[in-house]
């Protein structure tokens, strides 16, 4: 099936937020904020899930802001509405002689920390429930991901699996490797409720070719497999998801020792404007569906410099397929060092 994402223009709020997030609201055990009266929850996890939507994920850290925790916090109140930009405030706001930064990158979780299961932590008396992140998707499969896109600017939205459980780097941890899954669409546009629908690539299963030492997207992988959602607004903000994955039919036959079937990392363009298209790639354009599972290096953004050495006007594109981006966003997010060169 080639991924597309489809608009839906329901359910139209007039309220100020910037914040890109799954429809889904953990404090009811993720069930639909805008769904239906009487419409089933999508996405229970499990290897026996054969729902083809999944709106649970791994909700923001707060790091060390104490404006954010609990009690009295926007975690545990507002939940992510607003929590996932006044992350970004409280890193610009901190004191940096004395207060450390957090990376908040690739997924919003405290320095790429993957989790499997949230615990709802209930302030009703009731008991809590733990609530399983993980979802399993088989090659060649679609998945249709609910969002929730309150930011009145345009953006353009990518798809990528990240992999930490491998052989290919002898760093410690080594260094992630990403998956392609979708390129960069148009998405946003409005205060409004969207899906993006993806497909794994069916050649998935044969990536050990390519990566070295790596087993297949596991239950066992540790860390576990990560599906990330990365979108960046013309504003310019940028705006990360992930939930666990797991992809069955590893072919464990498939191996090898070189690197070379990796990618390097994509660099960011700067003022080579020439080579991205003028507007964004339409959501329903079939192209936007990536049909081979090529490896890449994923490129690391660290969010500690962007914040303490550049202005917080404005954000660079910290997703992993920069060359598919458009003239118009890569116009938006130029950044400057103190040099008066493009980061």
């Amino acid at each position: 099936m080639v991924a597309k994402a489809v608009l839906l223009h329901a359910c139209m709020v007039g309220l100020t937020m910037a914040d890109l997030r799954l429809n889904g609201h953990p404090k009811n055990g993720y069930g639909l904020i805008n769904a239906a009266r009487g419409v089933s929850r999508p996405g229970r996890g499990g290897p026996n899930d054969k729902s083809k939507t999944f709106n649970r994920y791994m909700i923001p850290s707060v790091f060390a802001y104490k404006g954010l925790k609990y009690p009295g916090g926007q975690k545990y109140n507002n939940y992510d509405n607003f929590l996932r930009s006044n992350i970004d405030n409280e890193q610009d706001n901190r004191n940096f002689n004395d207060e450390r930064g957090r990376d908040h990158l690739p997924f919003r979780t405290l320095e790429t920390k993957v989790e499997t299961h949230y615990n709802n932590n209930r302030f009703d008396g009731a008991t809590p429930r733990t609530q399983d992140l993980r979802k399993w998707v088989n090659p060649g499969e679609s998945l249709v991901v609910p969002l929730r896109w309150n930011n009145p600017h345009a953006g353009e939205m990518e798809v990528n699996v990240w992999i930490f459980d491998h052989g290919a780097s002898s760093s410690s941890p080594p260094h992630p490797v990403v998956i392609p899954v979708r390129k960069p669409v148009c998405s946003g546009e409005g205060h409004q409720d969207h899906v993006v629908m993806f497909t794994i690539p069916k050649d998935f299963t044969q990536l050990g070719s390519k990566i070295p030492g790596f087993k297949g997207c596991n239950e066992n992988s540790r860390p576990m497999c990560t599906l990330q959602i990365y979108s960046h607004s013309v504003e310019s903000r940028q705006y990360a998801i992930g939930f666990p994955i797991v992809i069955p039919g590893h072919q464990a036959s498939q191996v090898t020792a070189s690197n070379a079937g990796i990618q390097q990392v994509q660099q960011d363009k700067g003022y080579d404007l020439q080579s991205l298209r003028d507007l964004c790639l339409p959501s329903t354009d079939p192209s936007s569906a990536i049909p081979n599972a090529v490896p890449r290096w994923a490129r690391l953004v660290s969010d500690v410099y962007t914040h303490a050495y550049m202005t917080s006007d404005f954000s660079p594109y910290s997703g992993q397929q920069q060359e598919y981006i458009s003239k118009n966003l890569q116009t938006s997010c130029y950044q400057q060092d103190g040099r008066g060169q493009p980061r």
